[in-house]
């Protein structure tokens, strides 16, 4: 990181600049990922039912608020 510092009578400026950015490790899958074929294809009928109907997939009033609602 490199920073500048600019002293005036009025003010006292700092700024930064990041010389080097690197890219964040790729995520790894949940073990909860481990669905069975009926399980997925149930998984996308609602979510391609939610989009028909132009509901949000997530958000208070989305899909997966009111499907967690009703499993726990």
């Amino acid at each position: 990181m490199t920073e500048n510092t600019i002293n005036t009578l009025e003010k006292h400026v700092v700024s930064a600049r990041l010389d080097d950015v690197t890219e964040p490790p790729p995520r790894v899958p949940e073990a909860s990922a481990d669905l069975n074929p009926d399980q997925r294809e149930a998984i996308t009928q609602l979510v391609r039912q939610a989009k028909d109907a132009g509901i949000a997939l997530t958000g208070p009033d989305g899909l997966l608020k009111a499907f967690t609602a009703q499993t726990w």
